[in-house]
């Protein structure tokens, strides 16, 4: 028989109303009259001898009734002279106290254990919610319930208000959170529940909260609102927030719950190491919480969720709710490499690493999960692809050091893992060994980091300076034109009737034999062009990009004429980058500056008048493009977050046969010249202390201890 208990959270703020004592003993009172075995209360503050001794006397004893004990209440606020002296010091907390505190049926359960643990990190002091003032944090306790089931549960109060600073902390509250749940796991079932100031369509709940845990595959995370209102389905981050808009009593004929999503969450966790399970049956946002005037008792709706605990039962547990896990998009990174997953390799359809690749869709399915690239799935055959299209399942496994993870396929005895290469094989080239698939998980080539596009945007402006530019190629559309990769349509300016690419245009699909397509654009008398002195340009334009210095290198050469016509010939096709404004370009390599005494394929034959090795097809060029041939490079400042990339021939020539072939682009991002090592530090102290930076109006922000700096640590408004 399923046992039940009824949790309940409220934020016990006074202060709005200005009920204090008479306020607090209406919630004690209140308390009694409801049917709730666990009371998470957070901002219990000064008048809390008032709730529990108005919840405590005169409660009905027997027929499922109890009065209300409390656990340790950790203090009022008192302007002390110590509260005083850290306040003008700017310490935090300036209050010893948590305003947490649990109240619970003292005839229904039974709460041990405790311990109170406070956040890394917050934001702001007096303003941006005043997190600095009191220990925010969350506690652990114990609960065994009367009929001998013991569950873990967390209480907690998180950073209010919704600055880029504010956002930043609870976002490292939530990770915080979950490492400890998942360090101090004890085989039991877990609630977790209070106020989390989150919202799904403003703070990373899934990411850094529910797929962290859920990375350890003995867990899955529930959140009730999201089971029993949302279908299982959570909203995505920068969606609208989803509220009742004056609609509540039409929201609760439609979904039969209170629609509106609320910070108050309710999370409950199972385990595969325990033979019970939780499941939530009803949600509810308590709108008779009141006094005898009909005036809310506290500034929040207490979140009422009912909860079944059961022996595991196969046929109930197995099934997906939220569809939680690890699914959501996630570039692929081998923690050994550092090169991610992307197409390649011979048939251009391979699962090869690269210094960059595509977002790589996890969609989680009975447990296992689906790993779809853009052009189809993760699938193994003599060699791994990405455009499967039969859907093969596998295995995510949180390795022993919590960051990175297992990838495996099958089960057994039969498992095998995706492993990466020893090797970092030149960025350009096909590789057909560099992901496999192996019986054992014994080193770093085995271990992968998903990455969200926020989390390698950060680790850019942490990390990027002149010396050490950081690859940022992903931002780029078609940058190696692969054959099936439909982005390279972001190139504007294809001139339709004289060009040749290794991708689905009017100019004709190559085969290119060793699998690295490329592009071409050639001047010859095709069908609409009836001279050659045509001029073109292809460009492709970024926005919203972090300011600060960028370089792009690409392959890519140009020759004027026929073959050998002009020995070395002039130089007509250039690479440009713009950003407010501003230009700069260069000439493109000529063909004959290769110089190259040893062909680069056996297929290659050609020679010019010198004696050297020279391209004369697109399949040529693909080989010396992979031996490192034909490299250009730019560099731009880019002050407005605006950048354009554009190759092309500007200018009008008289030759024949006018050939350029060009291919991988690759962006980089060299930091910001005002901070010459970068913008992870401002100075040595706060080196020390969390800081966090953000990318606000074009320019590179840090957020530390409530002000604002630029990258030079100059404070700014």
């Amino acid at each position: 028989m399923p046992r039940r208990i009824t949790v309940a959270g409220i934020n016990v703020d006074l202060n709005p109303d200005a009920k204090e004592s008479a306020g607090a003993i209406a919630i004690g009172n209140k308390l009694k009259t409801e049917d709730w075995d666990i009371v998470a209360a957070s901002e219990d503050f000064n008048y809390h001898g008032d709730i529990w001794d108005a919840a405590w006397n005169g409660g009905v004893n027997g027929g499922g009734f109890s009065s209300f004990n409390s656990t340790t209440h950790r203090g009022n606020i008192s302007v002390t002279p110590t509260a005083v002296a850290r306040f003008l010091a700017r310490q935090s907390p300036v209050f010893d106290i948590d305003g947490l505190c649990l109240f619970y049926r003292w005839n229904r359960v039974t709460p041990s254990n405790e311990s109170w643990t406070s956040w890394n990190t917050h934001y702001g002091y007096t303003g941006d919610g005043a997190d600095g003032m009191i220990d925010k944090g969350y506690r652990y306790y114990l609960v065994t319930l009367a009929t001998g089931e013991e569950i873990d549960v967390y209480i907690l109060h998180m950073d209010a208000e919704t600055s880029a600073g504010d956002n930043a902390a609870r976002d490292s509250q939530l990770m915080q959170l979950a490492d400890a749940i998942l360090a101090n796991h004890n085989g039991r079932p877990i609630v977790v529940m209070g106020d989390t100031n989150c919202r799904y369509t403003r703070d990373q709940i899934e990411n850094h909260f529910m797929h962290r845990i859920e990375a350890d595959e003995r867990f899955s995370v529930h959140d009730a609102y999201i089971d029993l209102v949302m279908n299982g389905v959570c909203p995505s981050v920068g969606a609208n927030a989803i509220m009742d808009q004056g609609s509540i009593a039409a929201n609760r004929a439609l979904h039969g719950y209170d629609y509106g999503e609320v910070v108050d969450k309710v999370f409950y966790i199972n385990t595969t190491e325990s033979g019970k399970r939780i499941l939530a049956k009803s949600y509810k946002m308590e709108y008779s919480f009141k006094n005898d005037q009909g005036e809310p008792l506290a500034d929040h709706w207490p979140v009422v969720v009912k909860m079944d605990i059961h022996d595991y039962d196969p046929d109930i547990d197995d099934k997906e709710t939220t569809g939680g896990g690890l699914s959501g998009e996630y570039y692929i990174r081998n923690a050994y490499s550092k090169q991610y997953i992307k197409q390649g390799g011979w048939y251009d359809t391979q699962a090869v690493l690269g210094t960059y690749g595509p977002l790589m869709k996890l969609t989680k399915v009975s447990g296992k999960y689906l790993i779809q690239s853009p052009i189809g799935f993760l699938t193994q055959g003599e060699s791994m692809y990405v455009d499967g299209s039969s859907q093969k399942m596998w295995s995510l496994a949180l390795t022993s050091d919590r960051k990175t993870y297992n990838i495996k396929y099958g089960s057994g005895s039969s498992t095998k893992y995706l492993s990466g290469a020893t090797n970092k094989d030149y960025p350009y080239g096909p590789n057909r060994s560099s992901l496999r698939l192996t019986t054992t998980a014994s080193s770093t080539l085995q271990r992968w980091e998903l990455v969200t596009r926020e989390q390698i945007m950060t680790e850019m402006l942490d990390n990027a300076t002149e010396s050490t530019p950081f690859e940022c190629t992903f931002l780029l559309s078609g940058a190696n034109f692969d054959r099936y990769d439909n982005t390279v349509e972001e190139w504007k300016g294809w001139p339709d009737t004289a060009t040749k690419m290794t991708c689905n245009r009017s100019g004709g699909v190559t085969d290119i034999a060793n699998g690295n397509p490329c592009a071409e654009v050639y001047c010859q008398s095709y069908s609409g062009w009836t001279t050659y002195s045509t001029t073109w340009e292809l460009t492709q334009a970024l926005s919203n990009l972090p300011n600060g210095r960028y370089k792009v290198t690409m392959q890519g050469f140009y020759r004027d004429g026929e073959m050998n016509s002009n020995n070395p010939g002039a130089q007509h096709a250039r690479l440009y980058l713009r950003s407010g404004g501003a230009e700069e370009q260069t000439s493109l390599k000529s063909m004959y500056e290769a110089h190259c005494t040893t062909a680069p394929d056996e297929t290659v034959t050609n020679k010019d008048r010198d004696g050297y090795y020279i391209p004369n097809s697109m399949e040529d060029a693909t080989y010396f493009f992979n031996a490192g041939y034909y490299e250009n490079e730019v560099t731009i400042m880019v002050n407005d977050g605006s950048l354009t990339i554009a190759i092309g021939k500007p200018v009008t020539t008289k030759t024949t046969s006018g050939w350029t072939c060009f291919d991988n682009f690759r962006l980089f991002y060299l930091g910001h010249p005002d901070h010459p090592e970068g913008v992870d530090i401002i100075n040595a102290e706060q080196k020390e202390n969390t800081e966090r930076k953000v990318f606000e109006d074009g320019r590179i922000v840090i957020l530390k201890e409530g002000l604002r700096y630029n990258t030079a640590g100059q404070q700014i408004r």
